[in-house]
């Protein structure tokens, strides 16, 4: 039986990983490179990084549960705050980590050092910036609106940061030695279609803290539940924001 974070890292995975592995592919790294994949969840990237390179992959996430089964890996459990590296990394990459921390500036320093020189840190984020956008019948919009503020409330209430894609690229800047590219990009979602996934496991995830926010009641959810089946139904994903360094 597979277990609810694993269905929300699929699903995480199906909407996400068509834009990170283009980045990807789209570096100048050497045959061998090595990677680094920090927060690796369910492996879907260290598992194109080790279908894309001769070089060592590792692996590295405080929890390795769904890591151990994927061949080729150097899986490693660790925090990258206070993880100590043997090797630098010609690439190394993290997607929709920094968020969580209370320190994010920290992880992100963590990773500067663990890349080599030449090579690349690459950064993906969320910033909820376009999310309060939506379109459909008025109590639609309204019920979108208060699930958002729910959420928004109960990110923040955890420690957690809603906007800090739009910090992304002043982070890594702020490191030094970095040549950025940096771009947002978001996904409109049609509602009862697959790419609603993720939000949709979210919510059933996070119920309790949901409506521990006071923004929402039950039926609330279930009706919004609802309306995320409905065609008629859009809205604006938060935007990712994605970060491409290079180390000088």
């Amino acid at each position: 039986m597979i277990d609810n974070e694993l269905r929300r890292l699929r699903a995480q995975e199906r909407a996400y990983d068509p834009l990170t592995t283009s980045l990807l592919q789209g570096l100048a790294l050497p045959p061998g490179a090595s990677c680094l994949e920090i927060a690796a969840g369910a492996g879907s990237i260290a598992r194109w990084m080790r279908g894309h390179t001769t070089g060592p992959v590792v692996a590295l996430d405080t929890d390795v549960a769904h890591l151990a089964s994927i061949p080729g890996l150097e899986v490693t459990q660790a925090d990258v705050r206070t993880w100590q590296p043997a090797r630098e990394f010609d690439l190394v990459h993290c997607r929709l980590l920094l968020d969580l921390l209370p320190r994010p500036a920290a992880a992100v320093l963590a990773m500067a050092r663990a890349t080599a020189t030449g090579g690349y840190l690459v950064l993906e984020e969320f910033d909820d910036l376009t999310a309060p956008l939506s379109f459909g019948l008025d109590e639609q919009v309204t019920r979108h609106a208060r699930v958002l503020a729910a959420k928004q409330a109960a990110f923040g209430a955890a420690g957690h940061q809603n906007h800090l894609g739009r910090h992304l690229p002043a982070m890594i800047n702020d490191v030094g030695a970095f040549r950025i590219h940096a771009a947002g990009h978001v996904d409109v979602r049609q509602g009862g279609s697959p790419d609603t996934e993720p939000w949709r496991r979210y919510l059933r995830n996070q119920t309790k803290s949901l409506l521990e926010s006071g923004h929402v009641d039950r039926s609330c959810l279930e009706a919004y539940g609802d309306q995320l089946c409905d065609p008629s139904f859009l809205y604006f994903a938060p935007m990712l924001v994605s970060v491409v360094a290079e180390k000088l």
